[in-house]
């Protein structure tokens, strides 16, 4: 399997504030938390078995459950934070359709989390639009 290196993140790129109103008319700003923005992401290829796994590093680290969201995907989600460790793809059916089933899978998951908790995850969403050349390249040396 080759291991790609580390893609670094500007964690002050990714943050954004977030406004909500609720029903009393007062608004609620919101940033995501430095701990749920990944510090660093890479990707890497196993040849023999045509699978496709990107990761993502934070400030802290907790153990992981896996989620599998359709024949191709599974995620790698902090069994405390929900946070999106990893995404395994397997290439043989997918191709170049991975960052689309990728962003796919994270919706459905934030779609189960409040709206507090979703940043998180449009952060990940963003930072694989963003850098799906590079962690594709994993492919081509893999």
């Amino acid at each position: 399997m080759n291991q790609e290196q580390w893609i670094r993140v500007d964690p002050g790129a990714m943050n954004r504030r977030h406004h909500h109103k609720v029903d009393d008319g007062v608004e609620v700003v919101w940033s995501t938390s430095p701990y749920d923005i990944p510090e660093a992401m890479r990707s890497s290829y196993d040849r023999e078995k045509r699978r496709l796994t990107i990761e993502f590093r934070y400030m802290s680290e907790e153990s992981t459950r896996r989620e599998q969201h359709g024949p191709y995907l599974s995620l790698g989600v902090g069994k405390n934070s929900g946070r999106i460790y990893t995404i395994e793809i397997d290439m043989h059916a997918v191709l170049d359709e991975w960052v689309k089933l990728s962003i796919k899978a994270i919706s459905e998951r934030a779609k189960q989390r409040s709206e507090f908790h979703r940043s998180n995850y449009e952060v990940t969403k963003r930072l694989l639009r963003e850098h799906a050349p590079e962690l594709s390249a994993a492919m081509a040396a893999g």
